[in-house]
């Protein structure tokens, strides 16, 4: 070893060992915060004097920690501690399993919140707390990051690809932003998907972003001053844009209109909407957060529906984003006197009037101006979900390219008939045809929605018998499917479960 070749073994071993410690510092940091939201649930639900505080708990800690010049305990903090150690209590299990203490149950790991209680709160030993830190693999800021993803399923799949990859907190924000688990719902369907962005129409309501986005926005204006209704009208009569007005310029530009389970004429061109992700965020506010899976796979049965049908390129895209914050949108006092409309986050301004928000240009006239709640706040009070202001996730759009996997097969295999025997079903294909799978689910396009004890290979003369374990479902709306070797639809059928 010569002198150069220490030097660069004395550098690297110092990064290696810096390295080490940082990640030794941060896991320790994520097993503290698990442990400091423990401790508030257990008390929430066993504390001996808990009636005191109540609903006032957390800041109440938050106020006697900082008294005590502790750092790092603000009531925003304890929140996240108290929602980190929900989401993966879990782990004091996982933990456990894999501990190699003689008693390796969860009390061994954190005392039983009866017995911590009476005796005083006390903390496990250090082999127990180095076994429960085996069981998170990211920092505290990767995992402050995944308390913002709603979607249990969606939080796993970041979880896992961000310690798999070794994802530094940019990078896994760059994956989270580029939509890579909405495109993954695509492709392990068989279809490639693009990528693309684009910025919402101002403000961001359905009136005025809904038409910038769609094929026909160039036959479109704005008047000199903004409706109340945020809607552009026709240029060529002048009229307002209404749904039918909408469908006709559409079909006028050659666009076929399709509704709900139509696939039309794949030669030509179409437009088609799905979802109901905006209606329902309205409706349900923030109990939308637990239904978005459920929307995201409609969306794609739908793509692949039409992909089916012979189209060859589905183009996906939103008119806008939304806010979605637990507690609700703080408030921005907007009188009503300044206002001819107020919504959520945007408002028509009366006249001249002058107001103390932001302003924004009407997109389709930018001398009309609207008025827009800063911030995340709103001009309404109570609104956990809403838009048309000009936050970054409002107004960035993700426009979505999709078309069929190079591997797709061709379409070869028909149903013919589908027989029941209660809970037996069938399937005759038009062609005898040995090795096509059958299966019955409740979405088309989605393997995990099987009702069928096992998926059976059709034998040499075209037919295939499945049977329906669970009897509750008879009666169940089901769709018999087709599938080829890796999986894609080659044909499908509407049934009802144990319809003779």
């Amino acid at each position: 070893m010569n002198f150069n070749e220490l030097v660069e073994m004395m550098e690297r071993t110092d990064a290696v060992l810096r390295q080490q410690a940082a990640r030794s510092i941060d896991r320790a940091l994520v097993v503290r915060n698990w442990l400091l939201g423990c401790h508030i649930v257990e008390y929430e639900q066993n504390g001996l004097d808990r009636a005191q505080y109540g609903e006032q708990l957390i800041q109440r800690l938050a106020d006697a920690l900082s008294a005590r010049r502790r750092r790092g305990f603000s009531y925003r903090s304890m929140q996240l501690f108290k929602r980190f150690y929900l989401t993966y209590r879990g782990n004091l299990q996982t933990a456990s399993a894999h501990s190699h203490l003689p008693d390796a149950s969860p009390a061994a790991i954190v005392q039983t919140p009866s017995a911590q209680l009476s005796q005083g709160l006390t903390l496990p030993n250090e082999a127990v707390l180095n076994n429960l830190a085996a069981g998170f693999a990211l920092s505290w800021s990767h995992y402050a990051f995944l308390m913002q993803i709603a979607d249990d399923r969606e939080r796993r799949f970041y979880e896992i690809e961000a310690g798999r990859e070794n994802w530094s907190l940019a990078e896994f924000k760059r994956q989270f932003n580029s939509g890579l688990y909405e495109r993954g719902l695509c492709e392990e369907r068989g279809l490639r998907v693009t990528l693309g962005r684009r910025w919402a129409g101002a403000p961001t309501v359905t009136a005025t972003a809904k038409p910038a986005v769609s094929p026909v926005a160039g036959l479109l204006q704005g008047g000199a001053t903004l409706p109340d209704n945020f809607t552009p009208s026709i240029k060529a009569g002048g009229q307002e844009l209404n749904t039918a007005r909408f469908r006709k310029l559409l079909e006028d530009a050659g666009y076929q209109y399709l509704n709900a389970g139509e696939t039309g004429d794949a030669t030509g061109k179409g437009w088609t909407e799905c979802g109901a992700i905006d209606r329902r965020g309205h409706d349900m506010q923030l109990g939308r957060a637990g239904q978005l899976a459920e929307e995201l796979d409609g969306i794609v049965e739908r793509i692949t529906e039409l992909l089916d049908a012979g189209w060859r390129t589905v183009r996906v895209i939103t008119d806008h984003g939304w806010l979605l914050v637990p507690g609700g949108l703080p408030k921005t006092e907007l009188p009503g006197y300044l206002v001819e409309s107020r919504w959520a986050r945007c408002a028509e301004i009366r006249g001249e009037s002058k107001v103390a928000v932001p302003k924004v240009g009407w997109s389709w006239n930018a001398a009309a101006e609207a008025a827009i709640a800063p911030d995340i706040t709103a001009f309404v009070a109570g609104m956990a979900y809403a838009h048309g202001g000009l936050s970054v996730q409002e107004c960035l759009i993700p426009v979505l390219t999709i078309q069929p996997g190079k591997d797709a097969a061709p379409v070869a295999a028909r149903i013919k008939t589908v027989e029941w025997q209660r809970l037996r079903c069938r399937v005759t294909l038009e062609t005898p045809m040995a090795g096509v799978t059958v299966d019955i689910r409740t979405k088309a396009n989605a393997p995990d929605s099987s009702l069928a004890s096992t998926p059976k290979e059709t034998d040499a003369t075209g037919q295939a018998s499945l049977i329906i374990p669970d009897d509750e479902q008879a009666g169940a709306a089901a769709v018999v499917v087709l599938l080829d070797a890796i999986g894609n639809v080659l044909s499908k059928q509407a049934t009802t479960i144990g319809e003779s």
